[in-house]
C-alpha cells in the first residue's frame, strides 16, 4: 500500500530540516486527529515551507506563516 497525496511547488532554496520540517507536522497532525492523507497534505505543505529559506530550525514555519498553496496532485 502507498499514500499519494498534493504537493505544492517551491523553488528550494536548502533542504536542511524540510523532512524534519514534514516529520513533525505529520505527526502533530495524526494526534490532533487528522487522517493519514489530511496530515500527510499538511506536512509536505510544511516541507515545502521550510525548504524555502536558508538553515534548518530558523526555516521553520510558525502558526502565523502562510504556508505554499498544494499545486498539484
Amino acid at each position: 500500500d502507498h499514500l499519494a497525496t498534493s504537493t505544492s511547488q517551491i523553488t528550494a532554496v536548502d533542504t536542511t530540516g524540510a523532512g524534519d520540517a514534514f516529520a513533525g507536522a505529520f505527526c502533530t497532525k495524526l494526534l490532533e486527529g487528522a487522517t493519514l492523507v489530511d496530515a500527510a497534505t499538511f506536512a509536505a505543505r510544511v516541507g515545502a515551507f521550510a525548504a524555502t529559506s536558508a538553515g534548518a530550525q530558523p526555516s521553520y514555519p510558525t502558526t502565523s506563516s502562510r504556508l505554499p498553496e498544494v499545486t498539484q496532485k
